[in-house]
């Protein structure tokens, strides 16, 4: 998916129509396989019409300049090298008009590629990026307010001071000083993630609206989310003769694994093992829970775990409720019967030999007098 691009321009009353913020697709990234966006916003600092062409004459220098930047050179450079020329335009122009130290541009120059940003800004025009929710200012203010900020955390300041400042808003650094006393821009590039949205806009929308404000209209889409913006700015603007403009740019969203490329589908399934693992993704992270590796060790821990567990407790509650020995009966047994064999004088000679048998019990035999056994457990060994 290719980035989005927004922008939108509220204009006041009595305000000219000069084109102050424009998008350019840079022909030295032409074949290089990464798309490359450079987004462009200048703002007239007094209002005047004056300034406005000024910063309208700016914003055409800069796109002449950077149409063939290219990877090949040191890009801060390169980007600080088209804000100098564009200044050197609006010096001339302030020359040329008699103007000079009257015409103050603001300037704010954003060039991305794949997920790389560098930028160029001067004055109080600003960027932003926002990121999971959270809106970051990415761009420093050349503006009195700020200086004395510094000099408040060095403590050379107080805050009483602060707040008494007759000017705070006052620029420190634009376009028409010659030479420029500063310049915004980072030298290391900035690293992009999916789904990072950035927003140039000038100083009425940045005054106007809160971080929060911002943040929670950037969600929508690019063209959407800069409408809303410079709208909402301009009904706060309390009619002020300032032309209130922004510009947003939407990364894609990180892409989502497609349906058999989770390492769990029925292709996967079939195959032989070795292919099986082959076809996996490298980041098992994206992988189903319940078909990760780690989360299958787990369960199986658990499951042994809990057995142990159990097979414990099931020992100890036998162990427990095990009936007591019946002890032995101190009653004497039941003699059994004893045989006698009695031949009686008259049954002699009897053909079938027939002898009377009586029975007669066993006298009882008295029972042995059983002592208790002691057992001695919780006593010394040579205890008696």
């Amino acid at each position: 998916m290719k980035m989005t691009l927004g922008k939108a321009t509220h204009e006041m009353a009595g305000s000219d129509k000069e084109e102050l913020v424009a998008f350019l697709h840079p022909a030295g990234w032409k074949g290089e396989g990464t798309e490359a966006v450079l987004a462009v916003l200048t703002d007239d600092a007094g209002g005047t019409a004056s300034e406005r062409e000024a910063a309208h004459f700016a914003l055409l220098q800069i796109l002449r300049d950077l149409a063939l930047v290219t990877r090949r050179g040191a890009l801060p450079e390169q980007l600080a090298g088209a804000v100098e020329s564009a200044n050197g335009v609006v010096c001339t122009l302030a020359r040329d008009r008699s103007e000079e130290g009257v015409l103050g541009v603001c300037l704010v120059v954003a060039l991305v590629f794949g997920r790389t940003l560098y930028w160029c800004a001067v004055g109080d025009s600003r960027l932003y990026c926002l990121r999971n929710g959270e809106l970051i200012q990415l761009t420093r203010d050349h503006t009195v307010a700020r200086h004395l900020r510094l000099q408040v955390l060095k403590g050379e300041m107080s805050l009483a001071d602060l707040a008494k400042a007759p000017d705070p808003d006052a620029l420190t650094s634009y376009l028409g000083m010659d030479p420029l006393p500063e310049i915004d821009a980072n030298l290391k590039p900035f690293t992009l993630t999916g789904g990072d949205r950035l927003l140039l806009c000038s100083q009425g929308v940045h005054s106007a609206l809160s971080d929060e404000r911002i943040a929670a209209t950037m969600v929508f889409d690019a063209q959407t989310a800069v409408e809303e913006l410079v709208s909402l700015a301009g009904s706060r603007a309390k009619g002020r003769r300032d032309v209130i403009h922004a510009a947003v740019i939407c990364l894609p969203a990180p892409k989502r694994p497609a349906k058999g490329q989770d390492g769990w589908s029925p292709a996967v399934k079939d195959t032989a093992p070795s292919t099986a693992i082959a076809q996996m993704p490298a980041d098992r992270s994206l992988m189903p829970v319940f078909s990760h590796p780690s989360t299958r060790i787990g369960l199986a821990v658990a499951a042994l775990a809990v057995t142990a567990i159990l097979f414990v407790v099931v020992s100890l509650f036998l162990l427990l409720k095990e009936p007591a020995k019946p002890q032995a009966s101190q009653q004497a047994p039941v003699p059994a019967a004893v045989s006698m064999r009695v031949e009686r004088p008259e049954d002699r000679g009897r053909p079938d030999g027939f002898s009377a048998v009586i029975q007669e019990p066993e006298p009882p035999i008295a029972a042995p007098v059983l002592k208790p056994k002691l057992q001695y457990r919780d006593m010394e060994p040579n205890h008696p």
